[in-house]
């Protein structure tokens, strides 16, 4: 089941840019008076600039449809993108909170709670909240799981690259979380790390896919071919 009602989704997309940009600006060292360029070399900020990216184009294309197709209708966006990038954000919130929170992990010097939480909780939340209200159910192909480890993959590469050409985050370590850090569990340690965290989301990417086929079929038993919400209508 989806909302269909294009300003409703318009309003939440443009929320989720203000919000990712907001996380970004407390995090970036602006705040406190200089930029922290540094702290955009960690996962959590890059994988909130994907979403801020994403998620203003995808308002955009919105903003188009209502004023060329009317404001009832369906938005998914570049789907495969989309599923990446959420997916990606999803790593960052439950490796902040599960692996992370009890390492007494900061990005920052003074991180403030508010700039945790944006990045960590409320943007990640809000993100897997537009694919539950806005995306149409069952549309999901069975390869797209794989896919959506794109940005972790991609991630890996970059620090694994960065670190010996000069890299240096907050304590003065080459690389950005300890679970990578070959200096402190050693290259066999990280390989295993990076085939267990892999799996792990590859299962729950299916986890999720099974999720959606399921609201499909629920959907196309409750009303029409879609199952669709119209939330322009009482």
């Amino acid at each position: 089941m989806c909302i269909t009602n294009r300003y409703a989704s318009l309003v939440w997309k443009t929320a989720l840019v203000l919000v990712a940009a907001w996380g970004i600006f407390l995090n970036s060292g602006i705040p406190d008076g200089r930029l922290n360029a540094s702290t955009f070399l960690y996962y959590t900020i890059q994988s909130n600039v994907f979403v801020f990216a994403y998620f203003a184009y995808a308002a955009g294309k919105c903003a188009r449809e209502i004023r060329f197709s009317g404001a009832v209708g369906t938005v998914n966006y570049s789907p495969a993108v989309k599923g990446a990038v959420t997916m990606g954000i999803v790593v960052t919130l439950l490796i902040y909170w599960f692996v992370l929170v009890g390492a007494n992990f900061s990005m920052v010097p003074n991180g403030s709670e508010a700039s945790n939480l944006t990045v960590h909780l409320v943007v990640p939340l809000m993100a897997v909240a537009d694919w539950l209200l806005f995306d149409r159910k069952g549309s999901i192909r069975p390869f797209d799981p794989v896919r959506w480890l794109a940005l972790p993959l991609y991630y890996l590469v970059f620090a694994l690259v960065a670190a010996p050409l000069g890299a240096t985050y907050r304590g003065g370590s080459s690389y950005p979380y300890f679970f990578i850090d070959p200096n402190l569990i050693g290259w066999s340690g990280v390989a295993v790390n990076v085939v267990l965290v892999g799996a792990a989301f590859l299962a729950l990417g299916y986890a999720v896919l099974a999720v959606d086929r399921l609201l499909g079929r629920l959907s196309e038993s409750r009303g029409g071919p879609l199952g669709e919400v119209d939330a322009s209508q009482p």
